[in-house]
């Protein structure tokens, strides 16, 4: 369900549709298509932020859980 799935739960907000690839849901795409060897190696990788495309944006640091690693992402 992509964003809409994030939405529902109150992960995003509807701005965010219009930043995301495809606004945030491939409707032609089939999940059927992807093979078990591909989910397999993938399925580790699901909501890990690395380089390249992958990034998080913070907009609003409301409270800070952890302050070593808050510090040293530059957020105080």
């Amino acid at each position: 369900m992509g964003m809409d799935w994030s939405l529902r739960e109150g992960y995003a907000w509807a701005e965010d549709r219009e930043h995301c690839k495809e606004y945030g849901r491939m409707l032609q795409a089939d999940p059927w298509k992807v093979s078990s060897r591909a989910k397999k190696r993938g399925l580790p990788q699901l909501g890990i932020l690395r380089t390249g495309n992958h990034k998080a944006w913070i907009q609003v640091v409301d409270k800070i859980y952890n302050k070593f690693s808050a510090k040293k992402m530059g957020i105080e």
